[in-house]
């Protein structure tokens, strides 16, 4: 009568000196004895089964995540390489020099616009000193105090075109 509450306790009972659950099958047969010692195993010549220590789980993790890190440390590495080769990237210069022509480009159409205003109406183009010199006139910005000479030469450039 009390041998299946022993067992059922014994079920759920754990073997302090292993910390692992107690062998249910040597209980159900009534022999009550619990599994042997580590170094008893070691003894009998049977393999002996420890649970993993936290550096082995740490080799295992390492070796689980290490192509992805590799291919990470490539990544960072190799990336801003081959995109700054292949033109993906813009340093300043360039971008500068883009910017400057840019706003030389509008300043000559504004100066070649006030140049056309002061020509008669169906003149021929001047020549180019003429040309120069109209451009000359007409270069200064509004808030400059002289003009700049890529614009005098894209504007006289405009007004031949």
């Amino acid at each position: 009568m009390y041998r299946p509450v022993i067992i059922a306790i014994s079920l759920v009972a754990l073997d302090h000196k292993h910390c692992t659950p107690l062998k249910t099958d040597a209980f159900a047969q009534g022999i009550g004895q619990a599994s042997p010692a580590p170094e008893d195993e070691a003894m009998t010549g049977q393999p002996v089964t420890r649970p993993a220590t936290m550096m082995q789980t740490a080799a295992a993790k390492w070796a689980e995540w290490k192509p992805i890190a590799i291919g990470v440390a490539i990544g960072l590495i190799a990336g801003p390489i081959v995109s700054g080769f292949s033109g993906f990237q813009i340093r300043t210069s360039t971008a500068e020099a883009a910017s400057r022509a840019g706003i030389i480009e509008q300043q000559a159409i504004f100066c070649a616009e006030r140049a056309r205003g002061t020509m008669p109406a169906g003149a021929a183009v001047p020549e180019w000193n003429a040309r120069n010199e109209l451009a000359r006139n007409w270069a200064i910005m509004p808030g400059a105090a002289t003009a700049d000479s890529e614009v005098i030469y894209a504007c006289s450039g405009k007004l031949a075109g």
